[in-house]
């Protein structure tokens, strides 16, 4: 499966999830990179602190981040736009999860990257590019205020690969 690095999170989309397979929350992302770091093979992702996966990936020390086929698009939209707080969004997007060490995979993943956290923090605001402020605040409804008035970052996941599996 020959995949160009950059379309996997931009135009394929990932699917993150973090738990147990008794309790675990998943979104889908757009936005995320793999590379190493601090000499180990890594994958990072962002996720908003308005998402409930956010308080999963900040409770747990596991993760992972799923690939799927095009056939499955329309199930990771679902994923992305409803919220596992009170619906149970995996049944509705017709995916079966699967235990994958600490975390949850799919059965219909294609790719799935099992990962320790390692790191997470929030970009500094004041350290953002100002092309890269002017996104954030000319695009209200992708990037809801924080409880300051300003713009909301995301919280960035760094997480070691401890697993690479292909379906």
């Amino acid at each position: 499966m020959e995949k160009d690095v950059f379309d996997l999170f931009h135009k394929q989309w990932g699917l993150v999830s973090a738990g147990s397979i008794n309790h675990f929350n998943c979104c889908t992302v757009s936005w995320g990179s793999l590379g190493v770091l601090w000499n180990k093979k890594i994958v990072t992702v962002y996720i908003y602190p308005s998402r409930y996966t956010y308080e999963f990936m900040k409770e747990n020390e596991y993760f992972t981040v799923c690939f799927f086929p095009e056939s499955y698009k329309s199930s990771l939209a679902i994923l992305g736009s409803k919220s596992g707080r009170d619906t149970d969004k995996v049944k509705i997007a017709k995916l079966s999860p699967i235990e994958c060490g600490n975390s949850v995979s799919y059965k219909e993943a294609e790719l799935t990257y099992y990962c320790k956290k390692i790191y997470s923090g929030f970009f500094d605001k004041n350290l953002v590019d100002d092309e890269i402020k002017h996104y954030y605040q000319n695009n209200p409804k992708s990037f809801p205020k924080s409880e300051d008035g300003d713009w909301q970052t995301h919280m960035m996941f760094v997480g070691e690969i401890i697993e690479v599996i292909k379906r």
